[in-house]
């Protein structure tokens, strides 16, 4: 398996590639998933090419690798669901350079959001708004394969018109999303879910990882409670009352997930807001997350990097 840690908390941050792979030597991660809003692909050629070389130059001597990238916080937008026909091309074109650029640091996969519907558009034409936005999928799958990627992902949310909110709709989803030039699996997120839905098994983490882990090449995890209003890093004190536990978690994987468990991305996806003292001791905090992981990996006797 691959153990990562998701680059949202460098953001404004650490966001020098100089400064945050320092920040990713102190952690002691051998992989990194990074998001768009660290690495941009709306920034001009030159600086992108820049950072291109700046990167793979810390990466060899820092020893790590970019595993993965993913839309963040900044990219939570509409994209291939904007009611514009002209808006949806051009993000089209941004994941185009997304893939071109973190295809030259190394990243084997690429992922995001699968598209938000706006209000209007959601309740009046759903269904014609997710066939559209199936479409502009298949056509990066596409895109992304012509770049060297193999594999796709996309993450189900926890509101109707962000999609995947519920059990039903992440089925539906993944029905649609068959025949692709490159898989296209799901990054699964146990905290992810709607509150709302009488069905508990469409917000309940060990459900949910239960019954879509084999679907899956990546899940995103942080430290959530009972309401899933409130996550955090794996600290001692988070971890008291949390609802995921790293054991029950990789028991769950060595149960259900029925592919080649060596193509797992376990992502930390952690960050703090910005109040002290959690802006302050977030590196602290990713720090304990990750001794917290590997304790657990190696307990279990899993190989991991």
């Amino acid at each position: 398996m691959k153990l990562s840690v998701n680059t949202g908390f460098l953001v404004n941050r650490y966001p020098d590639p100089n400064q945050w792979s320092e920040i990713i030597k102190e952690i002691k991660i051998k992989n990194i998933q990074i998001t768009a809003d660290l690495f941009n692909p709306s920034y001009p050629d030159q600086v992108l090419e820049d950072q291109v070389k700046n990167i793979n130059k810390l990466s060899e001597k820092y020893n790590f690798s970019v595993f993965s990238a993913f839309t963040g916080g900044f990219t939570r937008v509409n994209h291939f669901c904007h009611p514009s026909k002209i808006v949806r091309e051009y993000w089209l074109g941004w994941f185009e350079r997304f893939a071109k650029y973190t295809s030259k640091i190394g990243a084997k996969r690429i992922g995001s959001h699968i598209g938000i519907l706006s209000i209007p558009d959601n309740s009046e034409n759903r269904v014609i708004f997710q066939k559209r936005c199936f479409e502009y999928w298949k056509r990066f799958s596409s895109i992304a394969k012509g770049y060297g990627f193999e594999e796709l992902s996309w993450e189900h949310m926890s509101i109707e018109r962000e999609q995947g909110h519920t059990c039903k709709d992440i089925d539906y989803i993944l029905k649609n999303l068959k025949e692709t030039e490159i898989p296209i699996k799901i990054c699964l997120d146990p905290d992810h879910g709607d509150l709302s839905s009488e069905n508990t098994m469409d917000y309940e983490p060990y459900g949910l990882i239960k019954k879509y882990i084999s679907e899956a090449n990546q899940i995103h995890l942080k430290q959530t409670s009972m309401d899933k209003r409130k996550n955090g890093p794996f600290t001692e004190a988070n971890n008291k009352n949390g609802l995921i536990k790293a054991l029950k978690v990789l028991d769950y994987i060595e149960k259900f997930h029925l592919q080649d468990s060596s193509n797992l991305e376990l992502i930390l996806e952690l960050n703090a807001r910005e109040r002290e003292p959690d802006d302050s001791q977030i590196v602290e905090d990713i720090i304990e997350s990750v001794d917290y992981w590997k304790k657990a990996l190696n307990k279990k006797n899993i190989n991991y990097e």
